[in-house]
């Protein structure tokens, strides 16, 4: 059966490579703490502006480590219609309406490029040599479409990089490394919008940090068309998210009588398969198995389908 695999961040975590955004938070305030400054305070002034409670002193640690811990979706969070729709002469009134400081949003803008440069850095000095080797077996005909900027294919299962679409760019190569959220920057309803949207710095902001999806798919689709024999896709380590649905969709539209297998980390992932599911309108029958990454290890055929089963995992994200 020819295989298509999915891999996301979390294969590489269960390699024991350092990848999580909290390994992230680590690097930032370590060799950047200007910009993990600048962010932090852009996550706690974004949460006062949606009438979100703040923490106390004592939390706020914790509380801007979660925040980092969700860098991606985070990145899209201070988008606000209202705000993207007004000029550049209007933004001071603005702030001064929402309680948001000017000059903040002004400053965290013209260093959106060293941040994005920080998260570049950190994701070069990620070592491979800490992970572990893992067990899985991969088909020589198999074809992998690669969500991590990491080698660990490569590295630890000998799979050849001909094999491989790094989706979103490899470490390894001069690619400029994508990340970022899934908000749309404001669309101008006429041409006399178009000048304060383009002189709106916040315009700039979202068009600097959002995953240019419409970019990537044609690259995409002309890779899924080499590859034109796919029986089974499977989703190893990825969660799922909204802003990856794009890529699934253009996946499951090419490859319609494809079967589908999912791995998921606990029960929070198990309910974002059932919502990817269901949203892509994937028929049950077409879903071979659904299990956590450990099973998938020790048992590559196994045909444990977790959605069947409403007690699922509770504790199966321990692997």
């Amino acid at each position: 059966m020819s295989e298509l695999v999915i891999i996301g961040n979390g294969f590489d975590l269960h390699h024991g490579l350092q990848t999580s955004y909290g390994s992230f938070v680590q690097f930032a305030k370590n060799h950047s703490p200007s910009v993990y400054k600048l962010l932090s305070e852009l996550f706690l002034a974004s949460y006062e502006w949606m009438g979100l409670d703040l923490p106390d002193a004592v939390s706020e640690e914790d509380f801007i480590y979660d925040r980092w811990c969700e860098f991606e979706r985070c990145l899209g969070l201070i988008d606000d219609e209202e705000f993207g729709q007004r000029s550049r002469e209007d933004i001071s009134e603005y702030m001064q309406e929402i309680g948001m400081d000017e000059s903040l949003v002004i400053e965290f803008i013209e260093n959106i490029a060293s941040i994005l440069d920080t998260f570049r850095k950190w994701v070069a000095d990620i070592d491979l040599s800490q992970g572990r080797q893992g067990n899985f077996n991969f088909d020589p005909a198999t074809v992998f479409v690669n969500f991590n900027y990491t080698e660990t294919l490569e590295t630890f299962f000998g799979v050849d990089v001909s094999r491989i679409n790094y989706i979103h760019g490899s470490r390894t190569r001069s690619d400029c490394l994508i990340v970022g959220h899934d908000e749309s920057p404001p669309d101008p309803q006429s041409k006399h919008d178009l000048p304060d949207i383009q002189n709106n710095p916040f315009y700039g902001y979202l068009r600097m940090t959002q995953k240019p999806v419409k970019t990537v798919l044609p690259k995409l689709s002309a890779w899924l068309n080499s590859h034109p024999n796919v029986e089974l896709i499977s989703v190893r380590g990825h969660s799922l998210g909204t802003v990856d649905w794009p890529y699934f969709q253009a996946i499951s539209q090419k490859f319609p009588t494809a079967n589908w297998s999912f791995s998921y980390f606990d029960s929070n992932g198990l309910e974002d398969v059932r919502t990817f599911v269901n949203h892509l309108g994937i028929d049950s029958s077409k879903i071979l198995s659904v299990a956590t990454l450990a099973q998938f290890e020790s048992d590559p055929l196994t045909t444990k389908n977790a959605l069947n089963n409403t007690q699922a995992s509770l504790f199966e994200g321990l692997d």
